[in-house]
């Protein structure tokens, strides 16, 4: 069964955090997840997004940004690090065909918005089959490294400056939220 598992899931991100790697996360897994999430908006640039203690929040982000190297220094600021700039050893979560699939699908849709439901249920289908816990972290973070290339839509209306109260949309009410592929040359 194992073995087959692994077959169809065979791009699946490799996501070691028990707490919001399931369909339903816990109440308090959630609190803690939306709390990372506010603190990924407004504190990117400091190291551990600058925590200085542990709360349950840190540990999302130790198990799941830090140890996959998507948050590191960039000239000494730290910065989101977009997985398909990661090199091999570095994609130690397997995000690249995740992002690459998902580059694909917006790609192949410049003329219409996507909603970030469209691009979930893909999440969700082999080969990745992604739990929807990780949603608002993964599609928050998709966005916030790819933000130079995508035009983000909140209930229609296009936002040029991600706000920790857009982090709810993504959160509750992802059927509010479009992006659209910009091409940028």
């Amino acid at each position: 069964a194992s073995d087959t598992a692994d077959n169809i899931y065979l791009k699946a991100p490799i996501i070691q955090n028990e707490l919001v790697n399931r369909n339903r996360p816990s109440g308090s897994a959630n609190a803690a997840l939306k709390a990372l999430l506010y603190t990924m908006v407004e504190n990117e640039i400091s190291k551990n997004l600058g925590f200085q203690k542990f709360p349950a929040e840190r540990g999302l982000y130790e198990s799941i940004l830090k140890k996959n190297n998507l948050h590191l220094p960039t000239e000494g600021i730290y910065k989101f690090q977009n997985p398909l700039s990661l090199k091999e050893k570095q994609d130690v979560g397997n995000l690249k065909y995740l992002w690459k699939s998902s580059i694909e699908l917006l790609k192949s849709n410049r003329d219409r918005k996507v909603s970030l439901i469209e691009l979930q249920n893909m999440w969700m289908e082999p080969p990745f089959g992604i739990k929807k816990g990780l949603f608002p972290l993964l599609t928050s973070l998709f966005y916030m490294t790819n933000k130079e290339t995508l035009a983000y839509y909140r209930e229609g209306i296009f936002i040029t400056d991600f706000q920790d109260f857009d982090i709810d949309y993504f959160f509750k009410t992802p059927h509010l939220v479009e992006l659209r592929w910009l091409d940028m040359d």
